[in-house]
């Protein structure tokens, strides 16, 4: 990302996405790189992904996980796999309905979802680190509009 804030807007509204993609990659690589060489050098920004939704809401069925990340029931499986390998999760057949799964954080590892927040903290620092106070809530107001644009969506 070389190219400076007015080349970028030069390309405007036609290069919206595709600016939006640049930037996702780039968080995830750096994401991915201070996750691995401060927390776990096994954990992907998917799974850091997958705990701190789990820490956010303390349980959730892999269909829930699966379309959060949005990935396919293999990538969800391998994924999942390695977090329960690793003793980050377990998972809990439903009392009532057997056909669902309940995927919840083991105990040992909640200090530890302290400090990945904290890098994802950094990180975001870092990230909008040229942007004033008023700069980053408007990039949060518009940001959420998108979201709130894609819901429904398919």
């Amino acid at each position: 990302m070389t190219e400076s804030v007015e080349d970028e807007l030069r390309l405007g509204e036609k290069a919206l996405f595709f600016q939006i993609s640049v930037i996702n990659k780039a968080i995830q690589r750096l994401l991915e790189r201070r996750l691995k060489s401060e927390l776990d050098a096994n954990l992907s920004v998917s799974h850091a992904d997958i705990l701190m939704y789990l820490n956010l809401y303390q349980r959730a069925t892999v269909t829930e996980l699966r379309e959060f990340l949005g990935v396919t029931k293999s990538t969800m499986t391998v994924l999942l796999k390695k977090l329960e390998d690793l003793n980050y999760v377990y998972r809990e057949v439903d009392e009532v309905d057997k056909r669902k799964t309940w995927i919840f954080l083991t105990t040992p590892l909640q200090p530890r979802l302290g400090k990945a927040r904290k890098v994802g903290e950094e990180v975001s620092e870092q990230v909008l680190r040229d942007l004033n106070k008023d700069e980053k809530k408007e990039l949060a107001r518009l940001l959420a509009k998108v979201k709130q644009g894609l819901s429904g969506i398919e």
